[in-house]
């Protein structure tokens, strides 16, 4: 059975040259936040999740920054269309984009 999963346009860099942003699960739930609440402003939009290991093995670097949620923090690296493509490969969706929710399966 074929899955759909996340764009790798979506563990790039920002287009104003910001790096990839990201939550650390583990920060934000011990804050008692919600993927809800991590999606709040971001409508239309999933989450989805890879390991820090593996952003590390890609040769990029977790940095954790103030924001109102805490466990906010940014991948900084160089980001090679092969280097988003395996990100996007490699992650698994924690909370499904609504025009996913009801989509038959596919790749």
């Amino acid at each position: 059975m074929k899955r759909y999963r996340p764009s790798s346009a979506a563990f790039e860099d920002d287009s104003d040259g910001n790096p990839m942003s990201v939550y650390v699960a583990r920060v934000v739930r011990e804050s008692g936040a919600s993927d809800e609440v991590v999606l709040a402003g971001h409508a239309g939009y999933g989450l989805a999740a890879v390991t820090a290991r593996f952003a590390r093995q890609q040769k990029q670097a977790l940095v954790f920054e103030e924001a109102e949620i805490p466990g906010h923090a940014v991948v900084v690296g160089v980001k090679t269309k092969s280097i988003s493509r395996a990100f996007a490969k490699q992650s698994n969706w924690i909370f499904l984009p609504p025009d996913r929710r009801t989509a038959p399966e596919a790749s």
